[in-house]
């Protein structure tokens, strides 16, 4: 390299090409959108169940019968399907979204520690190895 040449072009002709990320990353990212929520939302229904039947948390909060509770929180999608929505499952639902959403965070950091690329790169020196002497007093 010359005294006049420019670093900057040397260094644009060596580095590859970023192709972004790959689709199928895409598509399990979409995927996870929307069935952790649903699956949230059932965690929470069970939930709901289990509470309401063991009285947790005071019988105010679960509403199962009368007109009030027909008409706002039960919802008729077919014959013998009902959907039940509270305030209790909606929060529930996003406290096992976030739960959800750190479990697979967590197993996909854990699998891309063992899988990805070297930590180091081709121009990263590794750290220095010192040799271990004892020290007198």
């Amino acid at each position: 390299m010359g005294k006049y040449e420019r670093f900057d072009n040397f260094a644009q002709i060596q580095q590859p090409e970023n192709k972004g990320i790959h689709p199928i990353w895409r598509g399990i990212g979409c995927l996870m959108l929307i069935l952790i929520p649903i699956i949230a939302f059932a965690a929470a229904d069970t939930f709901y169940d289990y509470a309401s039947d063991l009285n947790m948390f005071g019988s105010t909060i679960f509403p199962r019968t009368g007109i009030i509770y027909r008409v706002f929180f039960s919802f008729e999608l077919f014959e013998d399907i009902t959907l039940r929505l509270t305030f209790f499952h909606l929060i529930f639902t996003v406290i096992f979204s976030v739960i959800g959403f750190l479990v697979f965070s967590f197993v996909y950091a854990i699998i891309y520690r063992f899988t990805g690329p070297p930590q180091y790169g081709p121009t990263d020196a590794p750290p220095i190895r010192r040799k271990k002497t004892k020290q007198r007093r």
